[in-house]
């Protein structure tokens, strides 16, 4: 008997740090999206359950020439944004106190194209 009730206990405070270390039920995400044709322009994507605070950016453009990237709060309208080289590679810029919401991110440039947000 002792040995179930150690064993539950143990399984129960296993379970108990694990949803501990999730996040809530509301909480979607990260997100990022590639657009592989060459001919496209604009390649984006959708973010959800941001908490607020530092929310990075992922983007990458294949060519020559200047690329951007943007992120907008859906709700808030909090904007964070960034010119970079196509020929530079995959590149990473972090946002700073930016509100809780849900981010729409766009990448600019001539495909391939890739954006990412994380946090």
């Amino acid at each position: 008997m002792q040995k179930t009730i150690t064993r539950t206990l143990l399984t129960g405070a296993i379970a108990g740090s694990v949803l501990m270390l999730l996040p809530g039920a509301a909480f979607a995400g990260p997100a990022s999206h590639t657009c592989p044709r060459v001919g496209e322009r604009e390649c984006a994507t959708l973010a959800t359950g941001f908490p607020g605070g530092t929310i990075s950016v992922d983007a990458d453009s294949h060519g020559n020439g200047t690329a951007s990237w943007e992120i907008r709060g859906v709700n808030t309208g909090f904007r964070c944004s960034a010119s970079f080289e196509m020929a530079a590679g995959p590149q990473s810029w972090v946002c700073r106190n930016a509100p809780a919401d849900d981010y729409a991110g766009v990448v600019r440039g001539y495909g391939p194209l890739n954006i990412g947000i994380r946090w």
